[in-house]
């Protein structure tokens, strides 16, 4: 009988591509991982992977055990959902948001889970997108909830479950005292983290204007992004979400006015019909959602 933790370890292996980023994943030391995964090719009595570069790649054998492994830990975990369910056991939800959910919605979120489900117990991290989805696939959350900017739609994870929440408007805004004429390229920005999809997804938009802004500042806090506008020391792009307690707030000429993000959670299929886990999307729809997902 083959061990399931064992398998995971594989199926990440194949994720990750190295031993050290899978215990890294899974909070495991690199020699545990070693020796796990020997010991699955002992009982297999197979080779499942070899060394290329400074990865390792996933041998003929590796591949279809990673695939059943997938099978198998899915099965495992909808069974576990089955079981739950039965017991009629809210169990603890771990959610993942991004920082503008977390600043913005987060307390009415906790609340309406307190007042409404007081058995359901959440645990909730920040992640950026990237790294939540990655979080999501090693099964160390349960729920991510993530953006997408209009024309830049995120590689889609095999696997993964996609409820859109909201669509949420993207206006790039003046700083505060800034000159309306004061042409956008004269004018510091603020983006997201460099390389990150929602600064490239500024740059373009700034370049389909014909403009190569000036950035001054990256960084993720979108509170830290806003309070920089309000002091009127750059430019942003700021979704809607972030500016609905808030006034004076002027948009840059010349930008489109149907710039856009989807909300959206992400969950996977052995988990999605936990219960547990379909009170909280159904939570997150209720708070987030202000306006239909086209």
């Amino acid at each position: 009988m083959l061990d399931v933790s064992r398998l995971r370890l594989l199926a990440e292996l194949r994720r990750h591509g190295t031993m050290g980023a899978v215990a890294e994943a899974l909070s495991y030391s690199t020699s545990a991982v070693s020796q796990q995964l020997t010991k699955l090719q002992g009982e297999v009595g197979a080779s499942l992977y070899h060394r290329v570069g400074r990865r390792l790649e996933l041998t003929p054998a590796g591949e279809l055990l990673a695939d059943e492994a997938d099978v198998v830990l899915e099965a495992v975990e909808r069974a576990q959902s089955a079981i739950d369910n039965a017991r009629g056991e809210a169990g603890t939800v771990r959610l993942g948001v991004v920082p503008t959910i977390a600043w913005t919605s987060l307390g009415d979120i906790m609340s309406v889970v307190e007042r409404d489900h007081p058995a359901l117990r959440m645990s909730v991290s920040t992640y950026e997108p990237e790294s939540g989805s990655v979080a999501l696939a090693n099964r160390n959350l349960d729920i991510m909830l993530m953006d997408e900017y209009r024309g830049m739609p995120r590689k889609r994870q095999s696997g993964l479950v996609r409820v859109p929440l909201m669509r949420d408007p993207v206006r790039a805004i003046l700083p505060a005292g800034a000159d309306i004429d004061t042409p956008p390229e004269d004018l510091d920005w603020v983006f997201e983290p460099f390389g990150s999809e929602a600064a490239r997804w500024a740059l373009a938009i700034c370049r389909e204007q014909g403009i190569e802004p000036t950035v001054r500042y990256y960084t993720p806090d979108i509170a830290l992004q806003r309070k920089l506008v309000q002091d009127g020391l750059a430019a942003a792009f700021l979704p809607d979400i972030i500016r609905r307690d808030a006034h004076g707030y002027r948009a840059v000429p010349g930008f489109p006015d149907d710039l856009y993000r989807t909300l959206y959670a992400v969950t996977r299929p052995g988990s999605s019909r936990r219960a547990s886990v379909e009170t909280v999307v159904d939570v997150l729809r209720t708070c987030i959602s202000t306006r239909p997902v086209a």
